[in-house]
């Protein structure tokens, strides 16, 4: 995976958007130094300085990343790494990969 960061880092800006709280964010390992790193206690389409149409927000769970995503106007990825069904509840991502890797092209 960070390697793929790294050459995605090289045209465009990297965000972590996490539903935990500041403390346990800062205490986990990243690996990688972001742009902007948003939790639940901020605002990333307030604070990413780009209107909502320019972000990709991409994540592996249906039902935590489409759900919360989409509503706000986010464009979706969805990196389906175990090439599981859609569950018919969740609004439909506007891309599907197999891994992050794929988000390169």
């Amino acid at each position: 995976m960070l390697p793929t960061l790294e050459k995605l880092a090289g045209k465009h800006r990297l965000a972590v958007v996490s539903n935990i709280d500041d403390d346990r964010l800062q205490a986990t390992p990243l690996y990688h130094e972001f742009d902007l790193v948003c939790t639940a206690e901020r605002y990333l389409i307030a604070n990413s300085g780009v209107g909502v149409p320019e972000i990709l927000h991409s994540g592996q769970s249906q039902f935590t990343d489409m759900v919360g995503g989409k509503p706000l106007g986010l464009s979706v990825c969805w990196i389906n790494r175990r090439n599981i069904d859609l569950d018919p509840s969740v609004p439909p991502p506007d891309h599907v990969f197999p891994d992050i890797q794929s988000l390169l092209p």
